[in-house]
């Protein structure tokens, strides 16, 4: 089995396999959250084509979608423990192409 280069350790989460701990830690908040009626519309690993004059070119995968009741708003959330160049390049063409805002939680 080949380990992360970045020390990243795969966890299950209700049934999920989230990337890292660092993941499924906030995936336990978000679904905490979710029971607590804070938020709503949870999508755990939501999908997006990524596109260049209308041609697809890769797909964007984020951790987390769901829509923040006290924000009035659906957030859009990637855990990073080592935000690379790659990750800020996928985030900043997703951004651009869907006009949403990603917001990267980290450890804390």
């Amino acid at each position: 089995k080949r380990k992360n280069k970045y020390g990243a350790i795969k966890v299950k989460v209700n049934g999920f396999t989230c990337d890292s701990k660092l993941e499924a830690g906030h995936y336990n908040k978000l679904l905490m959250c979710e029971k607590q009626g804070e938020i709503k519309d949870l999508v755990f690993h939501p999908r997006f084509d990524a596109l260049v004059n209308g041609k697809k070119i890769g797909v964007v995968e984020l951790d987390f979608q769901f829509y923040d009741n006290a924000f009035n708003k659906t957030r859009y959330i990637d855990s990073k423990g080592v935000y690379t160049r790659e990750s800020k390049w996928k985030h900043k063409h997703l951004s651009i192409q869907e006009g949403i805002e990603i917001e990267i939680w980290r450890k804390k």
